[in-house]
């Protein structure tokens, strides 16, 4: 998915208002499978950054439910509104529409930065060393990449082909 058609799907949701359900858990992968947000380390007042939030929902989860203290960044206008229209009033939580590099390089230090399926999209020459610089000392980088192979692959198939 390209920043044009991010933009896109943030626009045809705010369109027709679609409201997604609060999540209870970070899924990594499939929904409902692998582990949550322990693999981020207790986050209790903890500086964390999610890159490519989309609507919001897992930041303010962290918020809520593990007391951290999150930037949510998005570089689509429409999805920083999405998570801005449902989240922007969330002690805790600050939205953030920026480039992600861009965001990196002037930021103050994070404890925690994580992505799920954004890090594929941004040029990695540009975003590792930012994500280095950003980081504590000690802290954790956590992101989750799409892959064409998903584990459920075989199943779909063979349901399919039915």
């Amino acid at each position: 998915m390209n920043s044009a058609s991010w933009q896109s799907y943030g626009e045809h949701h705010l369109e027709r208002r679609t409201t997604l359900p609060e999540v209870d858990r970070i899924d990594w992968g499939f929904w409902g499978t692998g582990p949550g947000a322990e693999v981020l380390g207790d986050l209790t007042g903890k500086r964390v950054l999610d890159i490519g939030c989309g609507p919001g929902r897992h930041a303010a989860y962290l918020v809520r439910e593990h007391g951290a203290v999150v930037d949510a960044l998005d570089s689509s206008p429409s999805q920083h509104e999405r998570a801005r229209t449902r989240y922007g009033d969330l002690p805790g939580l600050r939205l953030v529409l920026a480039d992600a590099t861009e965001h990196l390089e002037t930021a103050e230090p994070y404890d925690v930065i994580y992505s799920m399926n954004a890090v594929p999209y941004i040029d990695p020459h540009r975003l590792l060393p930012a994500v280095a610089t950003a980081l504590r000392p000690g802290g954790t980088f956590f992101f989750t990449a799409l892959h064409t192979r998903h584990c459920f692959s075989d199943l779909v198939r063979s349901q399919i082909a039915r």
